[in-house]
């Protein structure tokens, strides 16, 4: 079974469903070869406050075929790259709003990165190649399209210096396709050359690519096989952590000393350099698990199960648990400052928490998106996020 059919299972993520409790809350349509929610310009509210949902940015409804993307509905979408007179495009959307709460519908978009000068966002969307996509976010203005990989993208994410994106996705065909060099890339984001493929040993997909913060290293995991750490300069495997569950993240630490991960129902925090394990982090869910390293490296935030938050010290110690969320996924968990950090999840919920003066994590902000919530990323100014949905994305300002 591949991502892109409409049954939901613990192995792997984003299957199709959104799914709350036991109970289908949306599913979604074929379109094109992709799934979108069925969702339009008139089912979604007005500009998005905390606790709102977002409104559909674009131009007319289309009216092309499908290879100009498909026909938009309610209040349409961006201009089609290709054919027709506008309406969502599946492979992209030439004109993006960056205004906080307008959902662009530009696809089913897992993954999403801005750039750390701030110029830039990309997305990985679980569509058809091209499934990268990059736009200017002074004006908003379509910059490209990259190939991606055959069966979807699933994760962005820049080196530090700008110069690098890194993506990671699925191999069409699945399982049947295990370990092909392609489902992690690297690309020249001033070009959009294709510069080397990274030969991830995670299976038919992989969930993460992620650079460490001096940008030497790229860290990458997926559906099976190990947590790699890799050597960016020439590709060179440095170091292999076993897991035995999918891994849906794993992420440096600010030294780049750590990493920490969040597979199926036990993550963990491993020594970067030789990979021997460090502690366990428990309390984990069967699927979309995350953890993150706050700024300063003092502790830790990881989802869980039953929309459980946890925050964890440097040694791995427990410090406060509470139910977040009443989704059973939780997606992303995000830190924006030393103090504060985001979690959204497929119920379409986006969650602020931020430590009082006692240390302890309490709300501070919430926004409702009204379609599942995946990949999140927040703006180098610490200003505003970007969050990737089954209907597009949105920018949100904090």
């Amino acid at each position: 079974m591949s991502r892109r059919e409409t049954t939901v299972r613990s192995q792997g993520p984003r299957r199709a469903a959104l799914v709350v409790g036991n109970g289908v809350l949306a599913v979604t349509i074929a379109i094109a070869g992709c799934e979108r929610d069925p969702l339009d310009g008139t089912s979604l509210a007005g500009n998005l406050g905390p606790g709102q949902g977002p409104a559909v940015q674009g131009g007319a409804p289309g009216t092309g075929t499908a290879a100009g993307g498909a026909s938009g509905s309610g209040a349409g979408g961006a201009p089609s790259n290709s054919g027709g007179s506008g309406g969502g495009t599946i492979g992209g959307c030439m004109t993006i709003s960056t205004a906080s709460g307008v959902m662009n519908p530009c696809g089913r978009t897992v993954g999403v990165a801005f750039s750390p000068e701030g110029q830039l966002v990309a997305t990985a969307t679980q569509t058809p190649p091209p499934n990268i996509h990059l736009w200017r976010l002074s004006d908003g203005a379509f910059v490209r399209d990259l190939e991606g990989h055959s069966g979807g993208g699933f994760s962005v994410a820049f080196s530090p210096d700008g110069k690098i994106l890194a993506t990671a996705g699925e191999v069409q065909g699945g399982a049947d396709h295990v370990n092909d060099p392609t489902i992690v890339r690297l690309w020249d984001v001033a070009t959009g050359g294709h510069l080397r493929d990274v030969p991830a040993g995670t299976g038919f997909y992989a969930d993460s690519a992620q650079f460490s913060h001096d940008g030497t290293l790229l860290a990458t995991a997926g559906y099976w096989g190990p947590i790699q750490i890799w050597r960016v300069a020439d590709g060179l495997p440095l170091t292999s952590i076993p897991t035995s569950n999918t891994v849906y993240s794993a992420r440096f630490s600010t030294d780049d000393q750590r990493l920490a991960s969040a597979p199926s129902l036990m993550g963990g925090v491993w020594n970067a350099s030789d990979g021997s394990s460090l502690f366990s982090l428990p309390g984990l869910g069967e699927d979309m698990n995350d953890a993150a390293f706050s700024p300063a490296g003092d502790v830790i935030a990881t989802t869980g199960a039953a929309g459980r938050l946890q925050i964890f010290d440097a040694a791995g110690t427990l410090l406060q648990a509470w139910v977040g969320h009443d989704v059973n996924y939780t997606s992303r968990v995000l830190w924006v400052g030393p103090d504060q950090f985001v979690s959204d999840d497929w119920g379409g919920n986006v969650k602020s928490w931020t430590r009082d003066a006692s240390g302890t994590f309490g709300p501070s902000g919430s926004w409702s998106l009204g379609t599942q919530a995946m990949g999140t990323a927040v703006s180098p100014d610490g200003a505003r996020l970007v969050v990737g949905t089954g209907a597009g994305f949105v920018f949100l300002a904090l």
